[in-house]
């Protein structure tokens, strides 16, 4: 059995391709095969963007907790090493001088926590006195305004 393709004006989408099969029986045509429909989608060009930013933001926006925390640990790093590669020079191994420094800083952000803490109870504290102050500074000043 042969079988034999028939492919005229080929490189043409609406060119049917049609076989024959030579046989026992004789010449036989067999049913042509239609190409495979395609689909397309068109859209502008502006869309497609506006689109594409949507994705991205949804994806920030879901993501923003390990963005957020990848973000601070690459600018502590960042910010560290210059002090860590000190600590190296003096021969110190570098885990050790992150470590180092990595507590530093919690003691430094600690120390200026715990003092506006101070300073804010302090002031809370000190509102009633305060707050007589600023009435009589505000009466004395809308006094001034009245008589303009």
């Amino acid at each position: 059995m042969l079988i034999a393709c028939n492919l005229s004006f080929a490189g043409h989408p609406e060119t049917l391709r049609v076989c024959y099969r030579v046989g026992r029986e004789g010449l036989l045509l067999s049913t042509p095969e239609t190409p495979p429909t395609i689909y397309r989608v068109s859209g502008s060009n502006f869309s497609l963007r506006i689109i594409a930013a949507a994705i991205i933001l949804l994806f920030f926006y879901y993501a923003a907790g390990v963005i957020i925390t990848l973000l601070l640990s690459i600018l502590l790093a960042y910010f560290l090493d210059p002090a860590v590669e000190f600590l190296e020079r003096l021969h110190m191994p570098r885990t050790l001088g992150s470590l180092v420094m990595v507590l530093l800083l919690i003691t430094v952000i600690f120390s200026v926590g715990y003092g506006l803490w101070t300073r804010t109870t302090d002031f809370a504290a000190d509102w009633p006195k305060y707050r007589g102050i600023l009435q009589q500074a505000t009466g004395t000043v809308q006094g001034k305004l009245r008589g303009i």
